[in-house]
């Protein structure tokens, strides 16, 4: 019986060739579809021309919110930090139906495609600006604590 110490450290060719092949066909379908003109703009590319039915919308969301590393790191937060990851769950739960409710509609009444241009339909260019200069801020000091905290 093989041990996990038997298999091999590496990538092997067939490993290579599958990655690339899945690199090769992802790129080929898209300039497929970039040649063929199926959108017009880059908001009809985003949005879908609006034309799409609700269930592949929602699987589309549910795979974005639900990624591999939700799945992943789920039970590792719980396993490491206790069930404070509880916490996080039920505010999903309470905060998507209001935002399924009041934001979203507001969203596609105006045709906005993120919550920063309705910042500068509601305020002005500074206020979006600003909200974007303070979101990636925070998202590099979580990725710098997280970088720490895996060195320390």
């Amino acid at each position: 019986m093989a041990t996990s110490d038997s298999w091999p450290k590496l990538f092997t060719w067939v490993d290579y060739f599958l990655f690339a092949l899945t690199l090769v066909v992802s790129s080929l379908v898209g300039i497929y579809h970039a040649w063929r003109g199926a959108s017009r703009s880059t908001s009809d590319y985003l949005m879908g021309g609006r034309k799409m039915p609700i269930f592949p919308v929602a699987m589309s969301l549910a795979a974005s919110s639900f990624s591999a590393t939700t799945l992943l790191g789920g039970p590792t937060d719980i396993y490491t930090n206790g069930t404070m990851y509880l916490w996080f769950i039920s505010s999903v739960l309470l905060c998507t139906p209001i935002a399924s409710y009041i934001y979203l509609p507001i969203f596609y009444r105006l045709q906005l495609v993120s919550a920063n241009q309705y910042l500068e339909i509601r305020f002005n260019r500074v206020i979006r600006r600003i909200t974007t200069i303070l979101f990636v801020v925070k998202q590099w000091r979580m990725d710098l604590r997280w970088l720490l905290a895996k060195v320390v």
